[in-house]
């Protein structure tokens, strides 16, 4: 791309048959990309229904990486914004490597305290994106015999059981859900977390 021009006149970028190309870039990711950098504020300005529809996950996640990748500072606080409460709901794993390979520190520790409160264990193939250090940390924080603190009381002991010294806290799965893990994911991820 940035090689002097030939004496043929065949400068990549510079006609249809010649055109710029970006490696590693799909066509859809770009058009995302340009869709939240170009559209309309409203469908009644010329925007089709295509245009004037919400990105989805997928769509959004597309424009994090291109921004990143070619340092938009101002669309990718866009796509922050707009992907946090969508991770929020979805799968903490994903909300996990995302936040790493985009380098969005303010996803990690609610992320990771979300991968503590779910309910469901640990799995084998969850080594592949998170690696083996995350997940054996995250089963220590999990499974600590520390202090945790659900509705303003500490419960002692290990989590695993439906009893805790609280008392009357219902299901293990609705006391997870209200733990509080983050001291114990600070000190774990002290050195990724900078605190």
């Amino acid at each position: 791309m940035f090689a002097l021009p030939t004496s043929d006149g065949n400068v990549e970028g510079s006609s249809d048959e010649h055109p710029l190309l970006l490696e590693g870039i799909a066509e859809d990711e770009f058009r995302t990309l340009l869709r939240v950098m170009i559209r309309p504020p409203c469908r009644h300005y010329g925007a089709s229904e295509e245009e004037s529809r919400p990105l989805s996950l997928t769509e959004w996640i597309d424009v994090l990486k291109l921004t990143t990748m070619w340092h938009y500072a101002t669309l990718r606080a866009v796509a922050i914004e707009r992907l946090t409460p969508m991770l929020q709901q979805y799968d903490p794993v994903q909300w996990i490597s995302l936040a790493r390979k985009y380098d969005v520190h303010e996803w990690l520790l609610p992320a990771l305290h979300a991968l503590a409160r779910r309910e469901r264990p640990l799995q084998l193939h969850e080594v592949t994106p998170l690696g083996i250090a995350t997940l054996v940390k995250m089963a220590e924080v999990r499974e600590s015999r520390g202090v945790a603190h659900v509705g303003g009381y500490h419960i002692h002991g290990s989590f695993g059981g439906t009893h805790s010294h609280a008392g009357g806290f219902g299901s293990y799965r609705q006391e997870r859900e209200t733990m509080n893990f983050e001291p114990e994911i600070r000190r774990l991820f002290k050195g990724e977390l900078g605190t």
